[in-house]
């Protein structure tokens, strides 16, 4: 099987085009920053190609389509993604507004390990040496409607959207304010219905906090 090697992306570039949505262009400076860290590499950003090979290109663009690859990103839903990895060239490509910028945290997470733990503690693996499987994937989130009900999420909106949590900002370069629906609305009332509470009552009616046994107040089980 053919691999891409992280070591010999030196001379590469991240592709964006000058039209895209602000999303696309903050995902293009995600992947910079991130795959920085993780192989010490800086990849300039360019909204066009001067060679035919040797390009991360992220989101659609008259590049891409001169590339003669072909992803048809109309196809995508607001969220699904589509990755290609080949041992000449990197496609992270999503619907809009989202897609292409969970693409770009799909890949820096399966392909580089990167894992978002907090808003101000990324864990970032040296992955300079890393051999990327070369592979196309798509992938389409199974819930629309995400929101982990976290101080932090709120607080820390680009923290939220690395997690792909889609509804707590509608800052233009995140897009990820997403209206519930009404299977969100019924999925979000079954999490906190009152059997799961008294389920969870019935096994641990105590908690201890400092030695001390506190009673159990509001339950709210993780959706």
């Amino acid at each position: 099987m053919s691999v891409l090697k992280c070591s010999e992306m030196w001379n590469w570039d991240i592709i964006v085009d000058s039209e895209a949505i602000p999303s696309e262009k903050y995902a293009a400076q995600e992947f910079q920053h991130f795959f920085e860290q993780a192989t010490g590499i800086l990849l300039p950003v360019h909204n066009s190609n001067e060679k035919a090979s040797n390009h991360v290109y992220i989101g659609k663009s008259a590049a891409l389509s001169e590339s003669g690859i072909t992803v048809d990103a109309s196809k995508l839903g607001e969220e699904c993604l589509h990755i290609i990895i080949k041992d000449d060239v990197l496609v992270i490509v999503g619907g809009r507004p989202r897609g292409t910028l969970y693409g770009v945290y799909q890949f820096i997470e399966d392909e580089l390990g990167v894992r978002f733990l907090t808003h101000d503690h990324t864990h970032v693996p040296d992955s300079s040496k890393a051999k990327l499987h070369c592979r196309e994937c798509v992938y389409k989130p199974p819930f629309s409607f995400r929101w982990s009900y976290y101080a932090e999420n709120s607080k820390r909106p680009e923290f939220a959207a690395r997690l792909r949590v889609n509804t707590v900002t509608t800052d233009e370069k995140l897009e990820v304010k997403q209206v519930r629906t009404s299977s969100a609305t019924r999925f979000t009332s079954w999490s906190h219905s009152a059997s799961t509470e008294r389920t969870i009552r019935s096994i641990t009616p105590w908690l201890t906090a400092n030695g001390t046994r506190t009673q159990l107040g509001a339950v709210h089980s993780c959706a």
